[in-house]
């Protein structure tokens, strides 16, 4: 079950263009925190729309080691292209990625 707070227009307003800040400096770093929070702001906030989600889409296989990664993925809407992602991941040979993510999905599924 998700919970979120009413959000005030204006709130939401700023914290587009803090995660619009925070995307154009993912671009130059590869630090998962940050990735993380981006997606956290995206969840939080309803943003996705303001976003490719083709590109946010692709942010998670850097937040793959963290436990949040794959509740977030349903929060955002992306369980519908979980096979869409691994196949990315194979296709990109990130198995190590792609296994991290199995055993985090895998309490979800069973």
């Amino acid at each position: 079950m998700r919970i979120s707070p009413k959000i005030k227009p204006g709130v939401r307003e700023e914290t587009l263009k803090l995660a619009l800040d925070l995307k154009a400096n993912m671009k130059s770093t590869e630090n998962s925190l940050v990735v993380l929070g981006f997606l956290l702001l995206l969840s939080v906030y309803e943003l996705l729309t303001y976003f490719d989600e083709d590109e946010v889409l692709e942010l998670f296989a850097f937040v793959a080691q963290h436990k949040t990664a794959v509740e977030l993925f349903q929060t955002l809407g992306f369980a519908n292209k979980l096979s869409e992602f691994f196949e990315d991941l194979i296709r990109k040979k990130q198995f190590v990625v792609l296994t991290a993510w199995l055993r985090r999905i895998k309490k979800f599924l069973f």
